[in-house]
């Protein structure tokens, strides 16, 4: 993982995740099948842009749940997630001076005027939310695919048709209503601009 932390000043910081000092550096004590990097943009405001790390252990130890494989009838061990460390890379006194932040050379944060922006939490609302004539978001469309959905099959329960898209069927119905008050919003915007 890449991240780049570009300043107002003109300042940029470079992290990198590919490179560790030492090649397991949680070795001591257990084996390291994987590490987890979670950037924090949810701790912005309290802590700064932190990093989380953490490790997933694959020696047999006792914590490890096992599972068997319904397929080959195999008995599976998971590797137990192991909490690494908090990586702070922006203090929270050093916010101000951020004009952008990038992970794997996507925007996350940037600066719109005095105040940083969350990206993630932007984007993930406008790929809900955002549609017009070019894009549909996915409340929309997930709206639209249940419609067809009990149209095509007439005889099973909403529920069941919801849970065929993935969703529970109180999502799907949040999401209508949510539609259901924007097309209404939209409609009373059309009359106002006529009057």
């Amino acid at each position: 993982m890449d991240i780049l932390v570009y300043y107002q000043s003109g300042k940029l910081d470079v992290f990198s995740t590919t490179d560790f000092i030492a090649n397991e550096p949680w070795g001591r004590t257990g084996r390291n099948l994987m590490t987890e990097f979670s950037p924090r943009l949810d701790v912005l405001e309290e802590e700064g842009f932190a990093l989380d790390v953490f490790w997933y252990d694959g020696s047999d130890c006792k914590d490890s749940l096992e599972v068997v494989d319904e397929d080959s009838n195999t008995r599976i061990s998971h590797a137990v997630r192991r909490v690494g460390k908090r990586i702070l890379l922006v203090s929270k006194s050093e916010l101000e001076q951020i004009a952008q932040i990038t992970v794997n050379g996507e925007l996350v944060a940037w600066r719109q005027g005095g105040f940083l922006i969350n990206g993630t939490k932007f984007r993930n609302q406008e790929i809900l939310c955002f549609s017009n004539d070019n894009v549909t978001g996915i409340n929309r469309r997930a709206s639209a695919v249940f419609d067809y959905l009990k149209k095509a099959n007439p005889g099973v329960s909403e529920e069941a048709l919801a849970a065929r898209m993935g969703y529970p069927l109180e999502a799907i119905m949040q999401i209508r209503e949510a539609e259901a008050a924007n097309v209404a919003d939209s409609d009373e915007d059309d009359d106002e601009d006529w009057e």
